[in-house]
């Protein structure tokens, strides 16, 4: 069987362009790309495992056949309808590739787990800042940041995760020291530890994974905290930065350093489309040789190159399944 197919003879003719021979674990399609040629010199086999294709793989086109491109994040599978190429489109997307959000619905950026340091828990001050008058790109979101100093802390709740997985937790900040600050604790509290989805990728977590280190360097306007956290779907989380030692060589207690946010990037581990097969491992090499992860990307003014754009816009669509335009109506 092939994704729950019996093994058959399917034969399709349209316009003389398609007839497709299904067998156990192969597909043979044989295609007639141009009606003006003679059969004999037109036809073309191509074999594919039933592991990256089925019957729908191929749009019939008048010119031949077409691969279905489905957008990996907006449908469910990369099997389209055999004649209009319809890819099977998650709940909130549509388009012929699934790669268009739903009316009321956006894709959303990688970045949009964004927890604003103003709005947290924190023994710091916060410092509002107006936006450049010459022209300049802010280097913060929200209304500022929050001036944190050695001994203090912050704590943010943590919601709207959609998907259960890993996620890289970055700080983004601003230095206000010539030398970078060498140690923040970065904690992960949870609701609970016995209760966590036995089938889901966090099932192995323990209090221990959640306790995690960073320093800030001072050439750096972001960090990746390692390892990633695993967060649960539909649950609440704490996350707490304590500002330990700015420096272990030298005291330092009047150490500042402003802190704009913390952002929650999934993880494309946690991904199947990202593993598991030929393509997989494809999009994977493409996605790290143009650092389509790096941080910089997310921030004001960044530079993404349209590859990654793409790519964004897929695990978007995956991991928050097309988000919600939240608005007030008009009255």
């Amino acid at each position: 069987m092939v994704f729950g197919i019996s093994p058959m003879l399917i034969k399709m003719v349209v316009k003389n362009v398609l007839v497709i021979h299904l067998e156990p674990l192969t597909i043979k399609v044989v295609m007639y790309t141009r009606e003006s040629v003679p059969v004999n010199d037109m036809l073309q086999e191509e074999t594919v495992t039933s592991v990256y294709w089925s019957i729908g793989v191929f749009q019939i086109k008048k010119d031949g056949c077409q691969p279905c491109d489905c957008d990996p994040g907006g449908s469910y599978d990369n099997f389209c309808d055999v004649i209009t190429g319809q890819c099977k489109c998650r709940e909130h997307m549509t388009g012929r590739n699934c790669d268009i959000p739903k009316q009321q619905y956006f894709t959303a950026s990688l970045d949009f787990l964004l927890y604003e340091a103003e709005a947290s828990k924190s023994s710091g001050q916060v410092v509002i800042r107006e936006p450049y008058r010459d022209g300049r790109e802010d280097t913060w979101t929200g209304t500022g940041f929050v001036k944190a100093f050695e001994g203090g802390f912050l704590e943010f709740i943590v919601g709207e995760i959609k998907t259960s997985m890993d996620y890289d937790i970055v700080i983004r900040y601003e230095p206000l020291l010539t030398e970078s600050w060498e140690d923040v604790l970065v904690t992960v509290r949870r609701p609970d530890y016995d209760q966590l989805d036995p089938n889901g990728p966090c099932t192995q977590i323990n209090p221990e994974d959640d306790i995690k280190h960073a320093s800030l360097p001072a050439n750096s306007r972001s960090v990746t905290v390692y390892p990633p956290a695993c967060l649960e779907a539909g649950k609440i989380y704490k996350i707490r930065l304590d500002f330990r030692k700015s420096s272990f060589d030298k005291e330092t207690p009047s150490a500042s350093v402003l802190i704009d946010s913390i952002v929650l990037i999934p993880r494309i581990d946690n991904i199947p489309w990202f593993h598991g097969s030929t393509p997989g491992e494809s999009r994977r090499k493409e996605f790290e040789r143009y650092q389509c992860s790096n941080p910089s990307y997310f921030g004001r003014g960044g530079k993404i190159p349209e590859i990654c754009k793409k790519y964004h816009a897929s695990i978007g669509a995956y991991v928050f399944n097309g988000a919600f335009c939240k608005y007030f109506p008009f009255k």
